[in-house]
Formats: structure tokens, sequence, C-alpha cells
């Protein structure tokens, strides 16, 4: 998960451990892309705005030409015009809008990941 709202990532891994995720936290974009080993993460839950140069957009950018890229489910609470469609050409299986209920999060996750419909 790469977000950087302390609160909600932890929210957030406590909705995902009890869904029976293992869960790694990034607070940035910059953190995420040099830490990121991909044989451990499967989907990567991406939130577009994040401090610093490297934002959701330029995560889902350097995430394409990576070897074994896990999924992506990407998630804003500042929505605009052809965000979605420009995410879903970097690369994203599913565009959320926070604040996000745990059904639609699992949902969009699991179909990302291949377990879901």
């Amino acid at each position: 998960m790469v977000d950087d709202e302390p609160a909600l990532r932890k929210a957030l891994g406590r909705l995902l451990r009890l869904n029976d995720c293992e869960v790694i936290a990034f607070a940035s974009g910059d953190e995420f892309l040099q830490r990121w080993e991909s044989d451990r993460i499967d989907c990567v839950l991406l939130d577009l705005h994040l401090p610093g140069k490297t934002d959701g957009f330029r995560v889902l950018d350097a995430l394409r030409f990576r070897r074994n890229h896990p999924a992506v489910v990407v998630m804003t609470g500042h929505d605009q015009p052809g965000y979605e469609q420009q995410v879903r050409r970097l690369g994203a299986a599913a565009y959320l809008h926070k604040p996000i209920d745990e059904v639609s999060l699992m949902a969009a996750i699991w179909v990302a990941v291949g377990e879901g419909e």
C-alpha cells in the first residue's frame, strides 16, 4: 500500500490484515519504488496524490517497465475528469474514490489479482 496519510495507512492495513492480506506500507511513491521487491507483492493499493515528485501517476508509469509488476488498485480523494482513463492506460486494474468501503476495496483487490469475478 502506498499512501501518505498515516491514519489511512493504519486503518487500511488493519482492514487488509483482517481479510488475510499481508501488508507492506509505504508513505511515498519514491519510497515504494526504491524498496519494492517484485516477487513479494501481488497487488499495490496506490494513492494518486503523493508528496514529492513521484505521485501515483509516475509510480504507475514506472511499474509498466518493470518485470513481473504487480496488479495496481488506484484510490483517490481528488478525482478529476480524465484521471480514471489515464490510470487505466497506465495499467491500473481498478480506480476507487475515497472514502472506500470494505466491500468495494476487497472486490477490486481480488479481481486485480485474478481471484474474483
